[in-house]
């Protein structure tokens, strides 16, 4: 019993964890006028904060295997970072 006990005590010294929805926002689909999980969270009940996630992942910015040839050019990378910069905004004026 004596273990029990224990256990129980660092249970209730764990801290309680907020829930929050989960929006990604994946490399092709940086839109917020229709974006459905994006509408889903903001609308969901109950009420939780909505966290916003785009991963800009380094997959893109290598070389292929054949040809060595860059995945992403600068003109499309300068195009992705545009597009984040008008999420973010987009998002904070909600």
């Amino acid at each position: 019993t004596g273990s029990l006990s224990i256990s129980a005590a660092r249970c209730d010294l764990q801290p309680q964890r907020e829930r929050v929805y989960l929006v990604w926002h994946k490399h092709s689909d940086l839109r917020v006028h229709d974006h459905e999980p994006l509408s889903l969270a903001h609308l969901a009940r109950p009420r939780l904060p909505v966290l916003h996630i785009h991963v800009l992942d380094s997959f893109w910015f290598g070389r292929t295997r054949i040809g060595g040839f860059p995945k992403t050019g600068p003109p499309r990378a300068a195009f992705w970072i545009d597009c984040v910069a008008d999420l973010r905004s987009s998002l904070r004026a909600r």
